[in-house]
């Protein structure tokens, strides 16, 4: 029986958006394991190329790696008031509009995550404390 693949629509796809990327195909097989449905990217969204629209309506959930407020704010907003999960890494977003995201993803019955907005500053401050800073 093969696997259902698990879509993931990837907002941005600089530094963090590419390693997101790698990652993701490196380690899709222990996560198929894992949950049994196989993640893929199925679309990117760049300045350059790509349609949010067209991304939003293939995904299954929403990584928004872009940074910036607008128009990440936006595509969040839109993302959950469709219906789907999303992910942010984007701290600045998280900050200013964090009330507004989560109580859109309570109305609609969607998840918002954002541990990688914070992952950096945990890692970097345990260093911290093991080095006597």
């Amino acid at each position: 029986m093969a696997a259902d693949r698990f879509n993931i629509g990837l907002l941005g796809f600089g530094t963090v958006g590419s390693a997101f990327a790698q990652l993701l195909e490196e380690r899709a097989g222990e996560i198929e394991r894992f949950n049994e449905r196989r993640p893929v990217i199925s679309g990117v969204l760049t300045r350059a190329r790509g349609s949010f629209e067209e991304i939003l309506a293939g995904s299954d959930l929403l990584v928004e790696l872009m940074g910036g407020i607008e128009p990440a704010r936006e595509y969040l907003l839109t993302a959950m008031r469709s219906g789907k999960d999303v992910v942010s890494a984007n701290k600045a977003l998280l900050s200013q509009h964090g009330e507004e995201l989560f109580e859109t993803a309570r109305e609609r019955g969607v998840r918002l995550r954002f541990e990688a907005a914070v992952a950096g500053v945990v890692r970097r401050r345990r260093s911290s404390a093991f080095m006597g800073s």
